[in-house]
């Protein structure tokens, strides 16, 4: 079965989007979810636009990589991809140690006190300095960092991370 051919992934792990064509000659920018990952690499296989494809050509510049993909050989074909995701079979993922976590395992996570408040649940994860949980409780929005001082907890099998926040976080993001 060829690249192209497989069914979507199972199980799917961002591993970075398209931000914009790059050159004449099909290339991309690629925003990486996460700068290390191998599966940005030329000869990798990622799911983008609904397809399987090939990375044929990769490179690292100013933080984010410069990428061509079998099949996208001008800039038309490029700026089709333009905001796609890349993602991956989770399972393809080597597991992280520690206190490291894919953003795929965190995103559906309820968040709250250590006393079982509510705080709500991850949408996503702004990448930064200091990496944040944007946490969404009744429609209304807020960031949490993923303070090191504020975490007690990560538990991705119980879909459950717990934070003991200063004062005044909680109530902000009670709104």
């Amino acid at each position: 079965m060829r690249a192209g051919d497989r069914p979507a992934p199972a199980d799917p792990a961002l591993v970075g989007h398209v931000v914009r064509p790059h050159a004449l000659i099909g290339e991309v920018i690629v925003e990486p979810a996460d700068p290390a990952s191998a599966h940005l690499e030329a000869g990798s296989e990622v799911w983008v636009a609904g397809r399987w494809r090939r990375v044929s050509r990769s490179r690292v510049h100013g933080g984010r990589r410069i990428m061509g993909f079998d099949g996208v050989a001008d800039r038309e074909a490029a700026e089709a991809l333009r905001g796609a995701e890349l993602v991956i079979d989770a399972e393809s993922l080597a597991r992280l140690g520690g206190d490291r976590y894919y953003v795929h395992e965190l995103v559906g996570c309820r968040v709250e006190t250590p006393a079982g408040e509510d705080l709500g649940e991850v949408v996503a994860v702004v990448p930064g300095p200091q990496d944040c949980l944007e946490v969404e409780k009744r429609g209304r929005r807020s960031l949490v960092p993923m303070a090191r001082a504020w975490l007690r907890s990560v538990d991705i099998e119980a879909r459950r991370i717990v934070i003991d926040p200063p004062a005044g976080l909680a109530e902000v993001t009670e709104g």
